[in-house]
């Protein structure tokens, strides 16, 4: 911190440094959503679900695994995203007809930003003697029945099926100067065909480009300014390259909005909710 002197000419003035430490949210409560259920006919194409749990008075992320409530893994239809609070299902087999009861489980992201003196520890090792204390690793589950059924009389089951991301896009944002980038993931596709992501980023492309690799919108750092603070349209299409013998190839489209926004404001925003100290836990400012 610098502190200037003007009204006392005759003082010295002096520069100070010092530290400064957020110490992380603590968590209170972590409360799952009550079970869901819903029923899926055979062939009708991807569907999805999402949820949400309800922390106190926090905002962390967290990871998200699932698995059938008897122990065993899901069928190789369903889907839950490791990182969003999001199941799919996506299946034409008639015999996958039946009741199925799915416990989804997800651990907070806190844990994260609870350093031992070392700096290293694993929170879920009860031997783990660096360990924070246990009760602040939080963890809960809830449980999703689904019913499949077989497609009606006189339904056709199509013999190709459309490419889709696991989670669906969502509309994404970032601050005019900084660099950014978001991945969509792994492509699906039902009959394991080869799927091709293409992204229009209609006046966007002047700033922002997409990686094929991993799937990943890319802003450089300083490739945008004040000027660029726009809400943008952006269409991603998904196509699998299945031959006409097949009822040709599967397309999905996703339309989502690339938002940039103003910095100074959005840190004003950020101050206001506090979600330096919520969000994102321990920190120590050297000034």
């Amino acid at each position: 911190m610098h502190t200037g002197l003007e009204l006392y000419p005759s003082a010295v003035e002096a520069t100070t440094d010092f530290k400064v430490t957020i110490l992380p949210c603590v968590v209170t409560t972590y409360t799952p959503p009550t079970d869901l259920s819903f029923t899926y006919a055979v062939g009708q194409g991807h569907r999805s679900i999402s949820w949400s749990f309800a922390q106190v008075p926090c905002s962390y992320e967290a990871t998200y695994t699932a698995k059938l409530v008897d122990g065993t893994s899901l069928p190789s239809f369903m889907k839950v995203a490791a990182r969003e609070p999001y199941f799919s299902i996506n299946t034409k087999e008639a015999s996958s007809a039946d009741h199925y009861q799915i416990e989804v489980t997800a651990t907070l992201d806190n844990t994260l930003y609870l350093s031992a003196e070392d700096g290293v520890f694993n929170p879920l090792d009860p031997f783990d003697p660096d360990n924070p204390d246990l009760a602040q690793v939080f963890s809960n589950s809830f449980t999703i029945d689904v019913t499949l059924i077989e497609p009606p009389a006189g339904f056709v089951v199509p013999r190709n099926t459309e490419p889709y991301f696991v989670p669906k896009p969502h509309d994404l944002e970032f601050n005019a100067g900084e660099a950014f980038e978001h991945s969509f993931g792994k492509a699906f596709d039902l009959e394991i065909h080869n799927v091709t992501v293409e992204v229009d980023f209609g006046e966007a492309r002047k700033f922002a480009s997409f990686s094929s690799l991993t799937n990943s919108i890319l802003v450089q750092p300083n490739a945008t300014d004040i000027s660029d603070v726009l809400v943008y349209n952006v269409k991603i299409t998904l196509t699998d390259d299945a031959g006409a013998d097949v009822d040709g190839p599967g397309v999905t489209e996703y339309k989502i909005k690339l938002s940039v926004n103003d910095p100074l404001i959005a840190d004003k925003q950020l101050r206001d909710k506090n979600e330096v100290y919520q969000k994102y836990g321990k920190f120590v400012y050297d000034l």
